[in-house]
């Protein structure tokens, strides 16, 4: 809330940018508060909120600067007291604001008149630059240059200074070269802002990145080989990739990293060999698929997982027409076994009607005399009158032979005898 009122105050003659510009600040650090539960890494987060915090830092300093443009106006205007004011407000959003620090003192204290803050600053910043501080001295002979413009001795001093950053820059790198790749790097860099043909500012650069670019290699070299030892090869080959990407002329990485390609190569296709044998032809074209993805001739895999297919195929073709085959001559086969069945019930029935008209036969061949016996003394009790005996002479006869009408007529007779007939 204190940096909004700050604005707010400050600000006054130019509302609408800077309305504008704390909208853009809300929106950047409104991210902080949005999206990181789709970060699923740690690192991930960190880089994002990193940048974030980046962001706001660039978007706070474009606005105090922006801000500390008033300062200035109010200062060559004689207003003192209003440059002052405003240079503290600064501070206290950032108290390492350097410029606003020197606009602060320029523009007078503790009832000092403006130029007289001005000439002790102008003092500090030549003993600075006396001591070989060249960048502090700079930044504020540079603030010192805009209080006053049309001060010649500033003018004079800040263009000296200015010359002597490539110096200045050019010592810091060299002193951090040993100890800090990195850290050198940026102060050639600066240093090439002020001098931008000079060559051995431009070796130096190339040097050193090409020294942290090996740097970089190296340290992926080593964490591949480290996951090569662990047996992790499609793991140590993305590494190598990554260092390839890094330095692609390196030959020691690129060496590797065709080795290892061959290597990963060489065992998908060995084990889509072993599979493929054993008849496993799914499992084996994943192999060669995997084989395909570090071969230097895909399309010789290609071929082979084809000829797999068609392999597939044909043995699909040839099992279905076996168990088609199979099919049919078990329909035959139920089929004849059924129709022998049919026959075998037919030829039992028909032997079966035979034996029974042949036990017909030899029963009555066998007992018609017996019966004809029976029948004799079934009549003789019968005239006697003895009509129990008569009926069961006769039913002796009846069984021996059943087609005996005699019979039938002589168990008749005794039948109406015994109910009361004549």
């Amino acid at each position: 809330m204190n940096l909004v009122l700050s604005f707010a105050l400050i600000l006054t003659s130019n509302a609408l940018f800077s309305q504008k510009t704390r909208d853009d600040s809300a929106a950047i650090l409104s991210l902080g508060n949005v999206g990181l539960e789709k970060l699923n890494d740690v690192e991930e987060k960190k880089k994002f909120l990193d940048t974030v915090y980046m962001e706001k830092e660039r978007i706070q300093g474009y606005v105090l600067k922006r801000i500390l443009d008033n300062a200035y106006d109010l200062y060559n205007k004689g207003d003192y007291d209003g440059a002052a004011e405003i240079a503290k407000k600064v501070l206290s959003i950032d108290p390492n604001s350097e410029e606003a620090r020197v606009i602060a003192n320029a523009s007078g204290s503790g009832g000092k008149v403006g130029k007289i803050s001005y000439e002790e600053q102008m003092q500090n910043a030549l003993s600075l630059y006396q001591k070989g501080e060249v960048l502090d001295a700079y930044k504020q002979m540079a603030v010192l240059s805009k209080l006053s413009p049309g001060n010649e001795k500033a003018k004079y001093w800040y263009k000296k200074m200015e010359a002597d950053l490539k110096d200045y820059y050019l010592t810091q790198a060299q002193e951090s070269y040993n100890t800090d790749k990195k850290t050198a790097l940026s102060m050639y860099y600066k240093a090439l802002e002020y001098a931008p043909k000079d060559e051995n500012i431009l070796s130096n650069i190339t040097k050193i990145e090409t020294d942290l670019r090996q740097d970089k290699v190296n340290q992926k070299l080593k964490e591949a080989l480290d996951k090569y030892a662990s047996g992790k090869l499609e793991e140590s080959y993305n590494i190598l990739k990554e260092a390839i990407d890094i330095n692609p002329a390196d030959e020691k990485t690129n060496k590797l990293f065709s080795e290892l390609r061959a290597e990963i190569e060489g065992k998908y296709i060995k084990e889509g060999d072993s599979f493929y044998k054993r008849g496993q032809y799914v499992m084996s074209i994943k192999s060669f698929s995997k084989a395909m993805l570090y071969s230097e001739n895909p399309q010789k895999m290609e071929k082979i997982i084809s000829n797999i297919k068609k392999k597939m195929k044909k043995e699909e073709e040839l099992k279905k027409k076996k168990e088609e085959e199979k099919r049919r001559r078990e329909e035959e086969r139920k089929k004849k076994k059924e129709e022998e069945e049919k026959k075998s019930k037919e030829e039992n029935k028909s032997d079966n009607q035979n034996k029974e008209d042949n036990s017909k036969n030899i029963i009555t061949e066998q007992n018609k005399k017996a019966a004809q016996e029976h029948w004799v003394n079934g009549v003789k009790y019968l005239q006697s009158g003895d009509y129990q005996k008569a009926k069961e002479e006769l039913s002796i006869a009846k069984k021996l032979d059943p087609t005996n009408a005699d019979v039938d007529a002589a168990l008749k007779r005794i039948d109406q005898i015994l109910s009361g007939g004549q």
